[in-house]
């Protein structure tokens, strides 16, 4: 019995809805209306735009006014169970387009694609405001296919904040910007506050996590969501002891290797095939080990391409470098360069007019010994920092 009304609150919660059908095909907004105009539209009859079923109006003391079906049963147009958090956020996003003349809909059906953004402005880009989990696979489906239509930014709530470490869904959600780095936009329906974290570093093996935090404005937000833009200048910085990294990386992978720690393992496996071991790495191919858009494994191997290149021609040019990074990402290619810049301020690279010249032979593989004698004197008392913006060059 306990069972069957748990299900029963939990399908009331998932079926509501902030906009209806009316019966001449008309969509109405319960955000413009106020209480009174609702009160007297209550007699009238309201279907759901998706799955064109009755609805009804729900008005509160406290909640969001809301609509809702009229009898219990599942809805394809409802992606998730809906709580007071999602549905405040999704009045606030709609107000700030609104105030800002913005061409707004909500919870706008998509049956190309299956799917019913929050928010839907200006014919272009979808607005998901995310406060509970949801699947990695269920995500990257949603992200394909708003992309076959125009865009989504993703907005998150109290439930997916960052703790000590980040999950898999969180780190699935961050974005790369040149302003910010790795981001996250999360939004305070209690407070209306927009909270961006921003020049988010985790370490791939320890899993230790940095980042800076500042509040947007609701203009500031909307430029960003439609228009990629932010004209506040970020000047940031994080600064990691060399030694220190390296040390705490090969005590974590040894360990990994150990226990047999399953990423730890698909790293070693993918350089087992190459005939390298994880452990035994030239310690300048681990550093930095900070998480991107790729895999670190990946990374890795295009280190140890870089290396084996730069092996036969020790000499690249600005020409030579910028076709080699072609086919990477905006944000590797970002990485690729402070990896390369690192490997300057270690002294095995230099610098010339348009040219990257080699100064020490990198071995892919050394010994225990070797490393000892390369981290004692290439890393000790050197720092590592990663700034904001990319392009400012040490």
């Amino acid at each position: 019995m306990m069972l069957a009304l748990f299900f029963c609150v939990l399908f009331h919660e998932v079926m509501k809805m902030l906009v209806a059908e009316m019966a001449d095909g008309r969509i109405i907004n319960i955000i413009e209306e106020t209480r009174d105009t609702l009160l007297h539209k209550r007699g009238n009859k309201y279907y759901c735009p998706v799955c064109h079923k009755e609805m009804i109006i729900k008005i509160g003391a406290i909640k969001q006014a809301h609509f809702a079906h009229k009898h219990l049963y599942e809805c394809q147009g409802v992606n998730e169970p809906e709580t007071v958090e999602h549905i405040r956020g999704k009045a606030l996003l709609y107000r700030w387009a609104i105030q800002k003349g913005l061409n707004v809909q909500l919870e706008y059906p998509m049956p190309q694609i299956d799917q019913r953004p929050d928010v839907w402005m200006e014919d272009r880009l979808a607005v998901e405001f995310q406060c509970s989990p949801l699947s990695i696979e269920r995500l990257r489906e949603r992200n394909e296919g708003y992309a076959s239509i125009g865009k989504v930014c993703w907005l998150l709530g109290k439930q997916l904040s960052i703790k000590e470490k980040i999950t898999n869904l969180q780190r699935a959600f961050i974005k790369w910007h040149p302003s910010w780095g790795n981001y996250l936009i999360y939004l305070d329906t209690e407070q209306e506050n927009i909270k961006l974290l921003y020049h988010i570093q985790e370490f791939v093996f320890t899993h230790e996590v940095f980042f800076s935090e500042l509040n947007l404005t609701p203009d500031e937000l909307l430029l960003f969501m439609l228009d990629g833009k932010y004209h506040r200048q970020l000047f940031h910085q994080w600064r990691y002891s060399l030694k220190e990294i390296y040390l705490d990386q090969a005590h974590t992978i040894k360990r990994a290797l150990f226990s047999r720690k399953k990423e730890v393992m698909a790293i070693q496996r993918l350089l087992y095939l190459e005939g390298y071991h994880l452990s035994a790495l030239h310690p300048m191919i681990l550093l930095p080990s900070l998480v991107s858009d790729t895999s670190f494994d990946n990374e890795i191997i295009h280190r140890i391409k870089f290396i084996k290149q730069i092996a036969t021609q020790p000499i690249i040019t600005k020409e030579e470098l910028r076709l080699y990074c072609h086919e990477l990402s905006q944000e590797s290619q970002m990485k690729f360069r402070e990896w390369l810049r690192l490997l300057v301020e270690v002294s095995l690279l230099k610098i010339e007019s348009h040219q990257l010249r080699v100064i020490q032979p990198i071995n892919i593989m050394m010994t225990e010994e070797e490393i000892q004698l390369f981290v004692e004197k290439n890393l000790n008392n050197r720092v590592f920092v990663s700034r904001l913006p990319h392009n400012v060059v040490s």
